[in-house]
């Protein structure tokens, strides 16, 4: 499973630094945007303009960086302007901020309509009433509540949960996410492993890396028909997920994807479909059928690996290469049809496949991994092609029922290949 790092995506376009009041902001020279930048000795009242100027030009301040005001100790108070449109990660953490009292109510700090803090105090059913609308949700913004937040009401307006914003709430069971969302950032909902319920807006334009990360308990989701990505890891571990249906512009299925999604029965991959990842699949245990659109001509690493109950693999002729692991410990998987323009199939690729009984080797077919037919004991009959010229490491090591054949000279065979076939 994919491992996710700390994530903050700048904002910015890097143009310059400037101090203004003895506060340092960074300069997006392109879009004539400002955020502030690094003020670990920052102290007193804090200020931020909407505004801030360089010579001749004007920036308008539209984020704080990641770590800003980290160890900041001796600022008292910060007061942001109506033009933040992101905080990130740690932005203020150790300074006198958080650790001022006067600034917490009820578990949150809300500044001008951005959510920077939450901790233990907060309660267990979070639903915003505050005076000024919430806008802007920090970076990993309800981390510091991760043991006692069960659920959470979002407030209209809001167009970001930004990356990690719940990061290891792993008590949180339900979020209602307004429609105004447009974009719920990476690792959102890392390791909510007690997540029940988070609908996606309609209208939701995207959707981060490792969103759903481990919520093992996410039932359910519907995606957005114009979705073209679902990017690596998204719903990764979501061993409870079930969808009703992929987008139809789908493009794009990034690695890990649906890897470990133990009871997604019925997918279909859309005609649009050009890329998927490695062990976008891998995992689905519960996984039937698959049927791989023209568009993709090769199958990468472990893509349905330990899919236990997929009997059935449509794969088309213009495929050119079934990479290693695709159908690794896939027993179920019956009457395997290999792609006629097939030109190498990688180690493990049908490893431990009881039900395989025949194969005929496509002509083009030059390289068969290591372990490729590994404990395939039913395989009686393989009908092999002049083109090939490598056989890998126990190939077909296992094969009980297989008799070795008489091969070309020109065939690379590799150090027990039919181990344990019919001599």
């Amino acid at each position: 499973m994919t491992v996710l790092a700390a994530v903050f995506v700048s904002h910015v376009v890097f143009g310059g630094e400037i101090s203004v009041k003895n506060i340092n902001y960074i300069l997006d020279e392109v879009h004539q945007t400002a955020v502030v930048g690094l003020n670990p000795k920052a102290s007193g009242a804090i200020i931020i303009p909407e505004e801030v100027k360089s010579g001749s030009s004007v920036y308008r301040v539209v984020g704080v960086s990641e770590k800003a005001f980290k160890g900041a100790k001796n600022i008292k108070s910060v007061k942001l302007p109506s033009s933040i449109e992101f905080i990130g990660n740690a932005a203020f953490e150790g300074s006198g901020l958080l650790k001022n009292k006067a600034n917490w109510k009820k578990g949150v700090i809300v500044l001008n309509g951005c959510l920077i803090a939450a901790n233990g105090e907060m309660p267990a059913k979070f639903n915003y009433k505050g005076k000024e609308p919430l806008r802007v949700i920090a970076v990993r913004a309800f981390s510091g509540a991760a043991k006692v937040l069960k659920s959470v009401t979002l407030p209209e307006g809001i167009t970001e949960i930004p990356a990690e914003a719940f990061y290891g709430c792993s008590q949180l069971s339900s979020v209602v996410i307004p429609a105004s969302v447009r974009k719920v950032g990476d690792g959102a909902f890392y390791n909510c492993a007690m997540l029940k319920t988070a609908t996606l807006p309609a209208d939701l334009e995207y959707l981060g890396e490792n969103a759903f990360y481990g919520c093992a308990a996410l039932k359910e989701q519907v995606l957005n028909p114009q979705t073209e990505v679902i990017r690596k890891g998204t719903f990764c571990g979501c061993k409870s997920l079930k969808l009703q249906a992929l987008p139809a512009a789908l493009t794009r299925i990034e690695e890990n994807a649906f890897d470990g999604c133990a009871k997604l029965e019925n997918i279909e991959l859309p005609a649009s479909l050009a890329f998927l990842g490695e062990r976008a699949f891998a995992g689905c245990a519960a996984l039937r059928s698959i049927a791989i659109p023209a568009a993709c001509t090769s199958l990468p690493k472990e893509l349905f690996a330990g899919c236990t109950r997929l009997a059935s693999a449509q794969l088309h002729d213009g495929l050119t290469a079934i990479s290693d692991g695709v159908f690794d410990n896939c027993p179920a998987l019956d009457g395997v049809t290999l792609p006629s323009a097939l030109t190498e199939i990688g180690a493990n690729a049908f490893r431990a496949n009881l039900k395989i009984r025949a194969l005929v080797l496509p002509e083009g077919l030059k390289s068969i991994g290591d372990r490729a037919f590994y404990g395939c004991s039913n395989l009686k009959e393989v009908q092999w092609n002049d083109a090939l010229r490598a056989i890998g490491v126990e190939a077909f090591a296992g094969c009980t029922h297989l008799f070795v054949p008489v091969l070309s000279p020109l065939v690379d065979v590799e150090k027990n290949a039919f181990k344990g076939c019919v001599y």
